[in-house]
């Protein structure tokens, strides 16, 4: 609408300036304008396929998807109940680039793996899918959204170098139980993970994305490979489990909350370059 009154103006003023000039005839104006409506027209509809969604099902009733403007797919929902997946790379043609909140909620898969042209994991993508023991994650993995895998079996991880952030795993909560006292702690994407014990960095991660590991309550030991030098905020916030933290010697700075109310934590070992620490 925005658009269409901008180029509406666009038209006004230019049948003001062609009533100024006396030489114009009224046929000769009604051409030009004749001329600019299609053009106007054709815009209006181009940025409305560029906003445009539309959602699908694949053939086999797999998965529900949309499209994006760019025409790469986000699963929404996943239909069946095998305990093994391989998720797609290219959906009826469509690339896919992410799983989308809540698509696997639930579900009793066990293992999953991911292909490498997904960026994004969305908000409890496969929350209280209690029998995921494996989870192999996109080498292109950017963003992971709060509680994506939370109150799952995982038992090891291994993170991308892609990696960089974990929006809102600080602000919003999940209640936790500990001998019958509730908590709430924060909604990281490995959230209530009890069995996750083992991370693994891959080589060449140059910082650990805020709120990444916040609410895993399953990890009691972590080594902060030598390539990476920031730890950012809420990163291991409320892993209560947690004992020992090795920091290596290229972390420069540990934002804010970084080890907050990691309650069990006895032993940590600085980084010699460290200059800042929140």
């Amino acid at each position: 609408m925005k658009i269409f009154k901008k180029l509406f103006a666009v038209v006004l003023a230019t049948l003001v300036l062609l009533s100024a000039i006396p030489a114009l005839s009224i046929s000769a104006m009604a051409q030009s304008v004749g001329d600019i409506l299609p053009k106007i027209e054709s815009i209006i509809k181009l940025s409305s396929q560029q906003k445009v969604l539309y959602s699908a099902v694949t053939a086999d009733s797999a998965y529900n998807y949309t499209i994006d403007g760019d025409g790469n797919a986000t699963i929404t929902k996943y239909n069946h109940n095998e305990a093994t997946v391989y998720i797609p790379s290219e959906i009826d043609g469509h690339k896919v680039i992410a799983i989308g909140q809540s698509a696997f909620e639930g579900k009793s898969v066990s293992y999953v793996e991911m292909p490498d042209t997904i960026t994004s994991v969305g908000n409890n993508a496969f929350d209280d899918c209690t029998s995921l023991k494996e989870v192999i994650l996109s080498d292109s993995l950017k963003t992971m959204g709060i509680s994506c895998f939370a109150n799952t079996a995982i038992e090891s991880i291994t993170i991308p170098k892609t990696v960089t952030g974990c929006p809102n795993a600080n602000i919003n909560y999940n209640r936790y139980t500990i001998n019958g006292v509730v908590y709430s702690i924060c909604a990281g994407p490995f959230s209530k993970c009890e069995k996750l014990k083992e991370v693994i960095f891959e080589e060449g991660i140059t910082k650990i994305a805020i709120g990444l590991f916040a609410g895993c309550v399953g990890l009691e030991e972590i080594v902060i490979p030598d390539t990476v030098t920031e730890i950012e905020t809420s990163a291991f916030e409320d892993c209560f489990g947690l004992k020992s933290v090795d920091i290596g010697n290229s972390v420069t700075s540990v934002e804010n909350n970084a080890f907050d109310d990691c309650t069990s934590l006895k032993e940590v070992i600085l980084s010699d370059s460290l200059k800042t620490m929140g």
